[in-house]
């Protein structure tokens, strides 16, 4: 049995979030039902793992405001983020 547990970036201090079998699905779960129970505005950082379209549409549609890492083996959506900021213009 594994944990999962949100860290407030201001006052470093951990909230436990749930449990998880140890699966990336299971994981994935506890991620998804917690962010929907924050506050909307709310500011989240996940790893790789949670870089799923379906989580990170759940995000956009509450207002909230993620950061999310990529891996080399998300060849596809490094190839489009790399590509899409080669043209950003600055304001």
């Amino acid at each position: 049995m594994s944990i999962v547990y949100a860290l407030s970036h201001l006052s470093n201090q951990k909230q436990l979030l749930g449990c998880y079998d140890g699966t990336k699905k299971s994981k994935k779960e506890v991620v998804k039902e917690s962010i929907k129970e924050m506050p909307n505005a709310a500011k989240i950082s996940l790893d790789a793992m949670h870089n799923s379209a379906g989580l990170l549409s759940d995000f956009e549609q509450n207002d909230r405001f993620y950061l999310t890492q990529i891996k080399a083996s998300q060849k596809h959506l490094k190839e489009d983020l790399v590509h899409t900021s080669q043209h950003l213009v600055a304001d």
